[in-house]
């Protein structure tokens, strides 16, 4: 199955999950690839996501939807511009804090 021929609940559902993955991929690289104005959302960074999701039990719920490496990056294309655009919370400036 697609996962344009997934209803509008379950793709919003499969994002979710991918933008989980992308924080925690973030995170274990403690935000190092986050630049100002610069997109993280490169070839090696779309394969990492693919290696990860390949892997974990924790997606094994979408094993039947098929998204190809272009399908992925755009979707994470998507899921950058939306976390670029909202504000940070208290906790996530002091864990920033904490990195300088």
């Amino acid at each position: 199955m697609l996962f344009t021929d997934l209803d509008c609940s379950l793709q919003r559902g499969f994002l979710v999950d991918l933008r989980g993955i992308v924080r925690m991929l973030l995170q274990d690289m403690d935000y190092v690839i986050v630049e100002e104005d610069v997109s993280f959302i490169t070839d090696d960074f779309v394969e990492k996501v693919i290696i990860y999701l390949e892997k974990t039990r924790f997606f094994q719920k979408w094993i039947e939807v098929d998204v190809s490496a272009v399908d992925v990056k755009e979707l994470l294309q998507q899921i950058e511009i939306s976390m670029r655009k909202r504000k940070s919370t208290l906790r996530q400036r002091n864990y920033f804090t904490n990195l300088l």
